[in-house]
């Protein structure tokens, strides 16, 4: 009998308990609601070191192509994070002599990831690059325009898109792609600076 009066006293402490903890919850939880604050923070995209991307679905939905619109939106985004900054960095100091030496020196590197083999293009796409003067390890932000999407552009073998690249200082870079449909063609991707 003294046994069972111990273990309904223990079952009637923890119902107390269990009310209590109930009645703190929801007065915590309708403090929050009334002031207004949110119960998850809000991440600024700017600040959450990922690059967004926005668009490529249309590479799913027109594209008629080899790649895959993920393979697509991850050489993009290597691109915009990784190699246009290490890039830029190492030339943007260069005179027309060094950046010629430069070309020479890593042509095929250039090829590879922007499809480019002449250097007045190259030199070009710097120049675009300088005018602008951004920080390019700053982007956020990659969006495809889609009412740009050619699945047959004026180059033959590729398809076309155009987009632009936002940073955190609130500017943009437009760019252009030319996606090509062959996996055997030689420039894969052909990436330059729009004006």
């Amino acid at each position: 009998m003294k046994k069972n009066k111990k273990i309904l006293k223990l079952i009637i402490m923890c119902v107390i308990l269990l009310i209590i903890l109930v009645f703190i919850y929801y007065k915590v939880d309708s403090a929050k609601k009334q002031t207004g604050k949110p119960l998850t923070p809000v991440v600024d995209p700017k600040d959450d070191d990922v690059l967004n991307l926005s668009g490529f679905g249309v590479f799913f939905e027109k594209y008629d192509g080899y790649f895959k619109s993920s393979e697509i939106a991850a050489k993009l985004e290597d691109i915009t994070i990784n190699v246009l900054p290490k890039l830029y960095n190492e030339v943007k100091e260069y005179d027309d002599e060094n950046l010629k030496k430069y070309f020479d020196e890593n042509t095929a590197i250039i090829e590879y990831n922007f499809g480019i083999t002449n250097f007045e293009v190259f030199k070009n796409m710097i120049e675009k690059l300088k005018q602008r003067n951004i920080d390019l390890s700053t982007s956020y932000r990659l969006d495809l325009e889609k009412e740009t999407f050619s699945n047959d552009s004026d180059k033959t073998g590729y398809a076309y898109v155009k987009y632009n690249v936002s940073y955190k200082n609130d500017e943009k870079i437009n760019f252009s792609v030319y996606v090509s449909k062959d996996v055997s063609t030689e420039e894969s991707y052909i990436i330059n600076v729009e004006k």
